[in-house]
């Protein structure tokens, strides 16, 4: 049986918010359920993987971010009879388990047992079968840069398709560093720190149905978009596009979760609506859990856009009025204040009299929570 959460608004909290309008209101607390388990499982298919995060709801009030699923038992069951067992490694309510041969004709059951005992699992699934993406493709508009996703079925059989992506882009530091201290001297710097490169993963929803289409065709799907002269295009640009096909029971929990999180907002907006996932509790029937497990092959396809092939409206010139060059000469080597600043190169000539320096988070790039190791696709 699925269970389902309701987040329908009292009738007196309604009658209060339409009529009340002189004062400004706020709604009592609503005493609902703040401890639901929240599980996002996938089974990967194509390379034998297994993610599920495992998580508590949170009251919208409360200031922390996320409260992880710690010491839970995970496991995959097959109706082949085989069980494989998933950990947590990282020790953030993510387990993980890999090296799996996942069959086509067999079936799969994820179960869970949280620490205090309760048990959680779903029905048993089938893997489904992704159609290869056709092309992502990305087009200005006077706005800025739009990327897209074309996917096809030649024998109308997926009709329900998801998609998740991953953006990885360059960025620089204001000053190029060409020195670091190693001991009490300055030498020839080993690593590159000037640029260096953020990774975002998509927390939108992003679904879309041709059940109502003559031929299971999916052209131009919106999946992002950049504003004009955005720094992710400052240097270079890449995104990898993950599809999915679901279930139509998939698809029809991702769209209410999807109308529940972002058509809200507004007083004649739909209010939350009823939430069915395909995980119960084994020990409670009446007990709401929330979210989805599914089995998908996966296809892939990544693409990067250049700076030099952007509309030159759209190109991005990174100033940087904060940051200034100073001066250390070689006799004050001594004092320089290595912690909080970094040499970037020499100055004088014929022979060097010292080095112009800046602020650190003017020269190190891994001060902006990036990372100074290349990815190995770029």
């Amino acid at each position: 049986m699925k269970k389902y959460i309701s987040w329908l608004y009292p009738l007196p909290v309604i009658a209060l918010l339409v009529f009340a309008c002189v004062e400004p209101f706020a709604p009592p607390n609503l005493k609902v359920d703040q401890n639901l388990l929240v599980v996002d499982a996938l089974l990967n298919g194509s390379n034998g993987e297994v993610n599920v995060h495992l998580s508590r709801t949170i009251p919208l009030a409360d200031k922390t971010s996320q409260r992880p699923e710690l010491g839970a038992s995970v496991s995959i069951v097959t109706q082949s009879g085989n069980t494989y067992l998933l950990t947590d490694v990282s020790g953030d309510g993510h387990y993980f388990k890999s090296g799996i041969s996942f069959l086509a004709d067999d079936q799969y059951k994820l179960l869970i047992t949280t620490s205090d005992g309760k048990k959680y699992g779903s029905d048993y699934i089938k893997l489904s079968d992704t159609p290869a993406i056709d092309s992502v493709n990305w087009k200005p508009n006077k706005d800025g840069i739009e990327i897209y996703v074309n996917t096809h079925d030649s024998a109308n059989k997926t009709k329900y398709y998801r998609w998740e992506y991953t953006d990885t882009w360059a960025y620089a530091s204001a000053f190029d560093s060409n020195f670091e201290f190693t001991g009490s001297q300055p030498v020839l710097r080993s690593d590159n720190i000037h640029i260096c490169y953020h990774n975002f993963n998509s927390s939108n929803i992003l679904i879309k149905t041709t059940n109502v289409l003559s031929q299971d065709v999916v052209s131009q799907f919106p999946l992002v978009f950049l504003p004009k002269r955005s720094e992710r295009l400052y240097i270079r640009y890449s995104i990898l596009v993950k599809q999915y096909a679901i279930t139509k029971d998939a698809y029809e929990f991702w769209d209410l979760l999807k109308k529940n999180t972002e058509s809200l907002g507004g007083l004649f907006d739909p209010l939350p609506s009823q939430l069915t996932g395909n995980i119960q509790s084994l020990d409670d029937a009446q007990e709401a859990v929330l979210g989805y497990f599914s089995a998908s092959n996966i296809a892939e396809n990544r693409i990067f856009i250049e700076y030099m092939d952007l509309p030159q409206s759209h190109r991005f010139s990174k100033a940087y009025p904060e940051c200034e060059l100073d001066t250390v000469y070689m006799a004050d080597l001594s004092t320089f204040k290595k912690g909080s600043n970094i040499l970037v190169t020499t100055f004088g000539s014929p022979f060097p009299e010292g080095y112009l320096f800046s602020d650190n988070s003017c020269v190190d790039c891994r001060n902006q929570s990036g990372t100074n190791i290349k990815p190995t696709f770029w």
